[in-house]
């Protein structure tokens, strides 16, 4: 089902701009409002689709007209580039230095607007419930005390969660990786569909802790006392990507939202609880970051962990919470 939000209202011959975005509705609503507000004759139209319907939605024979594609999954932009779908972009949209290393490699043909790291959410009253600590590793959540306590996504439905995933079996090998990841599937009461679900599950007390960015739990603890977020210690970098669409009627519209989301403006909207990324000033996160991607190992075996997690763990649920 096409989803699409238009704002404002606008004549019929204003110039328009359609935003393909993996994201949920409420962090980009803020940035569209806010862009609205500085180009009110531009009528914005965002479509939401996770990353795989996306890539089939951009190279479907009838596909609408995308000018602008928003995302945190490398290997989306890594496959839309792959695909020729993407335009270059203007050398205003260089990123800083320290982030670099957690960006997946695509020169001028992407924007960097913000980034988010990765941790683990946690339900307080559900935690003091059933006398649980409050977790601050893989390790935890995958331990026994943690049994049908866990939420998180799937790799396939998830572009966060598959580079989750991978750091995993990037720090601690494939064999110990996966062993980690199959005693934490058996703790999970359940699998979502989309990874805000799990923020939203552990805000609304159906599990007592999740895998989650940093966002989407800012965003519960902005409304809610009783959530708490751990940034992990082997957190993986999460840079917010934009792209302009190679096949945008409106290149001048994909400009202008670039650069308004480079401007002091946008990046106070980036900040500001709904989109609540960490802004392009902001270096600390980064730039301690202890482990980075190894992007070439992430895109070679991509399919694989997608269809491993499924087989083992996604399909398995119900049997997993037996052992």
């Amino acid at each position: 089902m096409l989803v699409a939000i238009l704002l404002p209202f606008t004549p019929l011959h204003a110039s328009t701009l359609t935003v393909l975005t993996s994201f949920s509705e409420a962090p980009v609503k803020a940035v569209i409002e806010g862009f609205s507000r500085q180009y009110p004759a531009v009528r914005v139209e965002v479509i939401y689709r996770r990353t795989l319907p996306a890539l089939r939605l951009l190279t479907a024979d009838d596909a609408p007209g995308v000018d602008i594609i928003m995302s945190s999954s490398p290997t989306f932009f890594h496959s839309l580039d792959q695909a020729g779908l993407l335009a270059g972009l203007s050398a205003e949209t260089v990123p800083p230095d320290w982030l670099t290393p957690h960006m997946l490699g695509l020169g001028n043909k992407v924007a960097v607007v913000g980034y988010s790291g990765s941790g683990i959410m946690y339900n307080r009253r559900y935690l003091d419930k059933y006398h649980l600590p409050v977790p601050t590793t893989w390790q935890q959540l995958a331990s026994p005390q943690f049994m049908g306590h866990v939420m998180m996504s799937s790799p396939s439905q998830s572009g966060t969660t598959h580079m989750m995933v991978e750091s995993v079996l990037q720090q601690y090998g494939w064999e110990q990786g996966w062993a980690l990841l199959m005693r934490l599937g058996s703790n999970l009461s359940a699998i979502t569909a989309r990874s805000f679900g799990v923020s939203d599950g552990v805000t609304r007390g159906l599990a007592g802790a999740g895998l989650v960015i940093d966002s989407y739990a800012r965003n519960s603890q902005a409304r809610f006392d009783h959530v708490g977020f751990n940034i992990l210690p082997d957190a993986v970098i999460l840079p917010t990507y934009l792209g302009a669409a190679r096949s945008s009627e409106h290149p001048a519209n994909a400009a202008r939202f670039i650069k308004y989301l480079l401007s002091a403006k946008g990046q106070a909207i980036i900040a500001t609880p709904g989109m609540a990324k960490v802004t392009l000033n902001q270096p600390r996160l980064a730039s301690e970051a202890k482990y980075v991607t190894d992007k070439d190992l992430l895109y070679r075996r991509a399919g694989l962990l997608k269809a491993l997690f499924e087989q083992t763990i996604t399909q398995q649920l119900p049997r997993l919470k037996l052992t």
